[in-house]
């Protein structure tokens, strides 16, 4: 499985499910060298239009298979963005 590097110590300790789920408010710690570490915090703002689809989603009236569908959706582009896009940084 794919690894990423701390940016403290450089090493490759970060897994692919870790940098799916870094969130702003909480810091992960490096299993090498123990430093914490998370996303910048420009990605509140990202978090925020989440939040706000989310809640159209789930007040439109779709169908709840639907909307079931699409929550699903979002949390996979979620995690892709994290993935693919928002960098690990010191904290």
């Amino acid at each position: 499985m794919k690894m990423y590097k701390c940016p403290h110590c450089g090493k490759d300790s970060i897994s692919i499910i870790k940098k799916a789920m870094l969130d702003v408010r909480y810091k992960s710690k490096c299993s090498n060298c123990g430093e914490k570490y998370g996303p910048p915090s420009y990605t509140s703002l990202i978090d925020i239009l989440y939040a706000i689809t989310y809640y159209f989603v789930l007040t439109a009236s779709f169908e709840i298979l639907i909307k079931t569908m699409i929550v699903i959706l979002i949390l996979l582009m979620h995690f892709t963005i994290n993935i693919l896009f928002i960098p690990v940084m010191k904290k």
